[in-house]
């Protein structure tokens, strides 16, 4: 066998990542060619029970694969919609067998913004009863990938205790910034803004050190746009329904133009009518990701560009992560798509009024 050089090691690795990508974009493209279609939300919402919904998603969908085994007319609202929630994780994780070792930590975004949601779940509900619900939200993650034990958020009854659960954890240091004092309210915004940010900011580090060229620009430019779509969100509504001070304003919008001009930003936060935001996304260049609808509320529409702009991307980008983050976007959409049914048929909506609040 003849000397195996650097150049000749650094060929084989490369063409070895290569490989693996292009293995990743494959499988994830398998799976989202099974997703869910306007027929099967239609047939979704005409379902008159959570039984029902249970057991079509059971055998007309992928959704099959986490309600093997369930008995679908005895399971629970809060059960069904935990397994429906797991359903992104497990996804994900099965794209993570492609995964090069030396930039897994990339990857594992999905079980930060999962652990995102349940600390915000908890501190939402501290002192009230939605509290019995939370054990419902849990889904079956890895210990090893975990970074803290989620059945020990069961127990929390006050801040202090969350934050004496959390205090090894990347998300203490801002929940502790945002502590209030004992007799003062939570801002519950601004801690789900400091939260977002701290697993944006940590995912921007590994990236970084991680990537280098092309691959990082369009990995962070992925980011940036998805953080610009949040701070869309915030400002509407902080402008709708709060009318904060410009200081209060520039507090919670920090966000880098990306698709959207620095002006135009500008004129947003000096805006008295929200309304104007959503009139001004919808001549945007963010226009070929929104459907010609009524307003509805903006998370909708948003949210709307985000599933388009991840659905053509799945389909049509070289770069592996750019793959798995938007397959990552979509299928958590997805589950709120799901979630949206289960409600709306547990409290009797007219299934024509469900589908129009579905975004696809």
């Amino acid at each position: 066998m003849g000397k195996r050089t650097r150049s000749t090691l650094y060929w084989n690795g490369s063409m070895s990542k290569s490989l693996t990508s292009n293995a990743m974009i494959a499988k994830a493209q398998g799976m989202f060619a099974k997703r869910l279609n306007a027929q099967m939300y239609k047939e979704l919402s005409n379902r008159k029970s959570i039984g029902d919904i249970a057991s079509y998603l059971k055998k007309e969908t992928y959704f099959g694969d986490v309600l093997e085994g369930i008995n679908e007319q005895a399971i629970h609202r809060g059960q069904l919609e935990a397994l429906v929630r797991q359903n992104p994780y497990d996804k994900m994780k099965r794209l993570l067998r492609y995964v090069d070792s030396d930039q897994y930590k990339f990857y594992r975004i999905i079980v930060s913004n999962y652990e995102a949601s349940l600390i915000l779940f908890k501190i939402r509900s501290l002192g009230k009863s939605e509290d019995n619900d939370l054990h419902m939200t849990y889904i079956s993650i890895d210990p090893s990938l975990a970074s803290f034990n989620y059945s020990d958020l069961y127990q929390i009854k006050d801040y202090d205790s969350l934050l004496n659960l959390l205090k090894n954890t990347r998300y203490y240091d801002c929940l502790l910034a945002l502590q209030t004092k004992q007799d003062e309210d939570l801002n519950f915004t601004e801690i789900e803004q400091q939260l977002n940010q701290t697993i944006m900011n940590d995912l921007r580090k590994t990236i970084e050190k991680d990537y280098k060229g092309k691959v990082k620009e369009e990995i962070l430019r992925r980011l940036d746009i998805q953080n610009e779509l949040i701070h869309v969100t915030r400002l509407y509504r902080l402008k709708k329904y709060f009318k904060p001070t410009r200081e209060e304003i520039e507090k919670l919008i920090t966000v880098k133009p990306v698709i959207l001009s620095a002006e135009t930003w500008q004129k947003w936060m000096e805006l008295e009518d929200a309304d104007e935001i959503y009139e001004d996304l919808k001549k945007s260049a963010y226009r070929k990701y929104m459907k010609e609808e009524p307003f509805f509320y903006i998370e909708h529409h948003v949210q709307g560009i985000m599933y388009r702009m991840a659905q053509k991307e799945i389909r049509t980008c070289p770069i592996s992560e750019v793959v798995y983050y938007q397959y990552m976007t979509f299928l958590n959409i997805e589950v709120e798509n799901i979630i949206l049914v289960i409600e709306g048929v547990r409290y009797g909506h007219d299934a024509n009024k469900i589908e129009t609040k579905i975004i696809q």
